[in-house]
This record gives structure tokens, C-alpha cells and sequence, in this order.
């Protein structure tokens, strides 16, 4: 989104809207130029507190509820206070046994707001989801101000709630519009296709004359699971993957990314026990942001593996706009239970998008590797990338920032 700014910067006047607990963590890193402003707007009264609680505990579910509550699961997971996570859970459990019957818009129009956040000179309201503030977002659709919502990940509509009909969308593609329908029910007429954000990094990866900092053949995984109950799943998964791929290519090295978004990286020392194991580790930052220089070096890192493997995650999707065949790993047994490392891999974008559109690139069972490993370079392999780049297209920073002004004017 800083990239993006940046480009829109040129052609209009920008002001950012946080929260006052993140003002440390968030003015610093706004480029420079651009107006930031406080959010002032929740009123502490026991209607407002009563409201929160009721949403929490009774929200209208995505039809793909699986994807919701594995996201609470992510989001429980990654609580430090041990306090904290447990009342979290049981709020979780809580509302699995709770009537969905309150809509988004039900509990915005209800919201008792401050009105003090000074927004009478803005003209346009972007916003992404998930939806950060509902007190300001509940007065922009009250006043009746012009408010987009920007469906900021391909997976977004099938894991949020938060959710209005009383504002229009912009989404990645044709699809991901598809999605916001079926799953949200937002009407046609509010959605307008635009393009990703995410995907503007490979327009600048094709351009890019970034060296590869591993020198010898290898295969590449990207963890994906940030789900402190399911971490351990995914280290098993990738012990077996490591075994297989060494019983097969004695030469060839697995080289494995962490999941940036956990406090720990420690957890993933266990696997370099393996011997064909090495761990690309090198781009944690504090914040868990990623530079720039760290994100080209991961396109190219992708594109000059032998194959790359996943469990079900956004990097699986960029795989195939690189040269490498990208191949996401279902071989964890069906579990009834909502979270698990099985259901992690059946969401429903990665059924939709990659599980069912080839089977030649879904891993079953690892001993389809046996076939694949020494036929990496035929084209059945590559026909899934093929069809990823049809239905994703990929714009500049600079296209995307023409294309918005356009949509929003």
C-alpha cells in the first residue's frame, strides 16, 4: 500500500486515518508528504458495548465458515497474553454454538458514534478489508459518504464478515468479484473490477536484475500456517516432503521460508536436523513487514527452484507467474475438526483456484512424486500457472494508480 501512495500522491491529496494506540508503530512508516489523522469516534456506552458483544457472538457467517474460523483461530494463535488467548477461545467456542443471525450493516446502523473525527474535506474514502475501524466506518455510511472498500487479498471474501452492502467494491478480478457475490451477496453493481496490489510486485520482479543467493539446485517450500495449535502439523509435513525429495534427488537441497507473521522463528531450528534442509530466514523484519529488495529476492529465489511446494497460501499463487512449477500439498488425512492442518488446505480459495483447476499440480499422496520429480519440465506441470496468469492479471503500481483515480472519479 506504500507503493501505491506513493504513485497517487502525484494526482491527489492523501490523508491517512489510524487509530491512536497504533500512531507509534504507523507515522513513521507513511511516506513522506502525506497526512495522517487520528480516528475519533467510539463512544464508550453501554448500547455500544452491548452491540460489540452481540456481533461478536451472533455475526452472519460467510458461507465458507471454515475459512472464518480458522482465520479466529490465527488471530487467537498469535496473542502473547495467556489470559488473553484463553478468554479469546472460549469466546471462539462460545460463538461456534451461538444463532448467526446479525448482519454487519444491522450492527453499524445501531452504533452510537462521536462525530469528532474531522473528515468534512474529504472527497473519497478507501478502505481494505478487514474493515479497521466500524466506529468511522459507521458514520462514513450514516453521513452518506462515497466509500470503497478495496477486497485486499484473494481470500478475503471467504474468511471476513465485515462486510456492507451500502458501499462499492473494488476487487482483483472477474473471480474474486464472483466470490464477493456468492459469498457476501454484495450485488454486481457494487463491485468494479480493478487489480491487486499484492500482484504489482511481479510487474517490478519481471523487471528486476536481482542475483539468486543459492547457488546450488534445490526445491523450495513456503510455510503458510501462522496457527500456533497447527505449526507442528506443518513441520511433520514438511519432514516427510524433505524425506521423499532426498530419496529421489540426493543433490538437490529444500529450501524452506517461515511463516513471516510469528513472533518465533526458533520452532523452525528443528528441521535443519534434516540434512537436505536450509532455512531462508533472512527477511524478518520487527514489524513483520517485508522490505521491497526482500520481496524481489523471494520472486527470484521461487523462479529458479526446481519446483515449489505449499500448504495453501498467497505465495503458491504468485509461484505461477515465475518459471517454477508451483505444487500445493494435500496429503494430510480428512478431520472433522474446523481446525486442522486438512481444512488449512481445503479453504475455499485453494480448492477453487488451485485444488480443482489441476490435478497434475495437487500433491495426494507423496509418492506422485516419484512421477513427477523427474518430469518437472513437461508441460502439464505448467498448465495450472498458465491458467493462474489468465485469471490474475498483473499491472504496475502506476497502472493501478491511473485505473483508481479513474474508478473512484
Amino acid at each position: 500500500m506504500r507503493r501505491l501512495l506513493i504513485e497517487i500522491q502525484n494526482e491527489a491529496n492523501i490523508v491517512i486515518f489510524i487509530k491512536k494506540e497504533h500512531e507509534e508503530i504507523v507515522k513513521n512508516r507513511i511516506p513522506e508528504g502525506i497526512e495522517y489523522r487520528i480516528i475519533d469516534e467510539r463512544k464508550n456506552t453501554l448500547t455500544n458495548s452491548y452491540l460489540e458483544k452481540v456481533f461478536l457472538l451472533c455475526r452472519k457467517l460467510p458461507i465458507t465458515r471454515n475459512n472464518f474460523f480458522l482465520m479466529e483461530a490465527f488471530k487467537i494463535g498469535n496473542l502473547q497474553n495467556k489470559k488473553e488467548r484463553k478468554r479469546a477461545q472460549f469466546l471462539l467456542n462460545l460463538q461456534k454454538r451461538m444463532p448467526h443471525f446479525f448482519s454487519y450493516d444491522s450492527f453499524l446502523e445501531r452504533l452510537q458514534t462521536k462525530n469528532k473525527t474531522q473528515i468534512d474535506d474529504i472527497d473519497t474514502f478507501i478502505c481494505l478489508t478487514e474493515i479497521y475501524d466500524n466506529y468511522l466506518f459507521a458514520r462514513l455510511l450514516k453521513e452518506k459518504n462515497k466509500t470503497f472498500v478495496y477486497v485486499y487479498s484473494w481470500d478475503h471474501s471467504c474468511k471476513h464478515t465485515r462486510f456492507s452492502k451500502h458501499v462499492e467494491y473494488l476487487v482483483w478480478n472477474d473471480e474474486i468479484k464472483n466470490d464477493l457475490i456468492q459469498i457476501q451477496h454484495i450485488i454486481p453493481e457494487k463491485i468494479q473490477v480493478w487489480g491487486s496490489t499484492q500482484l504489482a510486485f511481479i510487474h517490478d520482479f519481471r523487471e528486476s536484475k536481482v542475483e539468486n543467493v543459492f547457488s546450488s539446485p534445490y526445491y523450495y517450500y513456503a510455510c503458510g500456517i501462522g496457527i500456533a495449535d497447527l505449526i507442528q502439523g506443518e513441520l511433520h509435513l514438511i519432514e516427510q516432503l524433505s524425506a521423499k525429495l532426498f530419496s529421489i534427488d540426493k543433490v538437490a537441497k529444500l529450501v524452506v521460508r517461515p511463516y513471516p507473521n510469528i513472533e518465533n522463528w526458533d520452532i523452525y531450528n528443528d528441521l535443519l536436523k534434516n540434512p537436505n534442509i536450509i532455512l531462508d530466514n533472512d527477511f524478518k523484519q520487527e514489524d513483520f513487514s517485508v522490505s521491497e529488495s526482500d520481496i524481489m529476492k523471494k520472486f527470484v529465489s521461487i523462479n529458479e527452484a526446481k519446483a515449489f511446494f505449499h500448504p495453501g497460501t498467497t505465495l503458491g499463487l504468485e509461484a505461477c507467474f515465475t518459471n517454477c512449477p508451483s505444487f500445493i500439498l494435500n496429503i494430510e488425512p480428512r478431520n472433522e475438526q474446523s481446525v486442522t492442518v486438512y481444512n488449512f488446505v481445503n479453504q475455499y480459495q485453494n480448492q477453487k483456484y488451485l485444488i480443482h483447476q489441476s490435478d497434475n499440480n495437487t500433491i495426494q499422496n507423496l509418492q506422485q512424486l516419484d512421477e513427477i520429480i523427474p518430469n518437472l519440465s513437461h508441460p502439464k506441470y505448467h498448465e495450472l500457472s498458465d491458467t493462474i496468469r489468465k485469471q490474475f492479471p498483473v499491472a504496475s503500481f502506476g497502472e493501478l494508480s491511473k485505473k483508481l483515480l479513474q474508478l473512484i472519479q
